[in-house]
């Protein structure tokens, strides 16, 4: 994979597909380095160390300048009330630590985690000032358990937290408004609790939830400004599109591994390779969904970019059905004993395997470049069908390949070759999922649908 201008390893696609598949260590690209044959230019998961290390320096930069700042409120009292922020020196503490809670490294991210804070904590003071106006003081001495307020409280309490795990909330949200809730509970339960609180249907300003939403309110607010200044620290939609391609490319290293180790004469320590190379596959595939989820924030899917999101939240969802047929391909790997029978037999699907895996990958290649702007142009749609076809014409060869293989062992299904039929299996169902994702781009690509519209059809989205 080659390196950006700041040092950060960029997916690679685009090229001559030779090139495409040396970079991915293919058979088909073979080119003997000392004797060996290739390996992918960078492995899976990247080179050992850590790739984020300087955003994570200037995280903590920009996180100390901003806590430094508020700080100010509390160290700097004279001045911060000349500035007119006196009144908000109080929650210094509660802001600097949700800043820091909901910081993230992209735009889309800190918008998501800040804005569920906010909606989140501004539905628990919502809650506790219902009920401190039905209630005003809560549970007062003397009452026990079975009295009105009490039960109410519980019976609330029960409720809340029910609707808020179960309906499709942000994360955030439910963090957020079930922590605020519960410490709104605790006092007002607490018989001798003596908070402030908003009563009566009245708005207290002074009162402990119209406080803890300004501090929520406060840190978020500081959260967005160390994320977007001096300038933007990284784009939601840039990181799903950087991180589609590589997880796009792994997934073809480790079928075109699998191909060439399954194809050898013995077993060797590079199954456990594959198997651990395979863990970092699978945490960056479920790490997919939260760029996906951010872009949306960023674009609330308006216009091009709501196509662009919906296309990668489509293909997170395809590498997720490929993965599992990499898992269970691996399971052929590992249980392969290398006899006789299986070297006759790979001597002769050997090629064809190496072919279909080659014009699969190359596929899904060109399909996830296709979907990085959009729109999926003639041309494109030229090149993908030219390599659905080359799938087509490889899974056909490996298929006849194998039917020779079987053949020769005298029976239709042979015990001996029980590994190696499941081998072909995989194979096989890796490049149809391939041509099926390719074909729904060509001919009927997902579109986005913006705020508005998912909003007035009350669509599965959650507003919160």
């Amino acid at each position: 994979m080659p390196k950006e201008a700041n040092g950060e390893a960029s997916p690679l696609i685009g090229g001559s597909e030779r090139k495409m598949l040396e970079t991915l260590g293919s058979y088909r690209g073979e080119n003997k380095r000392a004797g060996l044959g290739t390996l992918p230019d960078v492995p899976v998961g990247g080179h050992p160390g850590n790739d984020h290390f300087y955003k994570q320096v200037e995280m903590a930069v920009r996180l100390t300048v901003m806590l430094s700042l508020i700080g100010c409120m509390v160290w700097l009292p004279e001045q911060t009330k000349a500035a007119g922020l006196g009144r908000f020196a109080q929650f210094a503490g509660l802001a600097g630590c949700l800043m820091c809670f909901f910081s993230t490294f992209s735009v889309g991210g800190v918008l998501n985690t800040a804005s569920a804070g906010i909606s989140g904590c501004f539905v628990a003071c919502f809650n506790i000032w219902l009920l401190r106006g039905f209630f005003p003081d809560g549970v007062t001495p003397g009452m026990g358990f079975t009295s009105a307020p009490s039960l109410v409280g519980w019976v609330d309490l029960g409720i809340f937290n029910l609707l808020v795990l179960g309906f499709n909330c942000r994360m955030g949200f439910r963090m957020t408004s079930m922590a605020v809730n519960v410490g709104f509970m605790m006092c007002f339960l607490n018989p001798a609790d003596k908070t402030v609180f908003s009563k009566d249907f009245k708005i207290n300003p002074n009162g402990a939830a119209v406080s803890t939403f300004l501090g929520v309110c406060i840190g978020s607010l500081c959260a967005v400004l160390s994320v977007v200044l001096p300038y933007p620290m990284g784009w939601a939609s840039s990181n799903m599109k950087a991180a589609g391609k590589t997880a796009s490319e792994d997934t073809c290293k480790l079928f075109i591994a699998a191909v060439k180790y399954f194809k050898g004469a013995t077993p060797n320590v590079l199954i456990e390779r594959q198997m651990a190379q395979s863990d970092k596959l699978a945490a960056e595939i479920g790490g997919l969904g939260a760029n996906i989820s951010d872009a949306y924030v960023e674009s609330l899917d308006i216009a091009t970019q709501g196509t662009v999101r919906i296309l990668y939240e489509k293909h997170a969802s395809m590498l997720g059905q490929i993965f599992d047929i990499l898992g269970a391909l691996q399971i052929a790997l590992t249980s392969e004993d290398f006899g006789p029978s299986h070297i006759a037999c790979m001597d002769i699907i050997g090629e064809a395997a190496h072919d279909l895996v080659d014009a699969a990958c190359l596929v899904l290649l060109r399909a996830t470049e296709a979907s990085e702007d959009g729109d999926i142009d003639a041309g494109e749609k030229d090149d993908l069908l030219a390599g659905e076809q080359k799938v087509a014409k490889a899974l056909k060869a490996l298929s006849a390949a194998f039917d020779d293989a079987r053949k020769k062992f005298g029976k239709a299904v042979s015990k001996d070759l029980m590994s190696e039929s499941f081998f072909v299996f995989c194979l096989s169902a890796f490049g149809r999922l391939v041509v099926e994702y390719s074909t729904v781009l060509r001919t009927n690509p997902p579109k986005g649908q913006p705020f508005t519209s998912e909003f007035i059809a009350a669509d599965r989205k959650s507003v919160v």
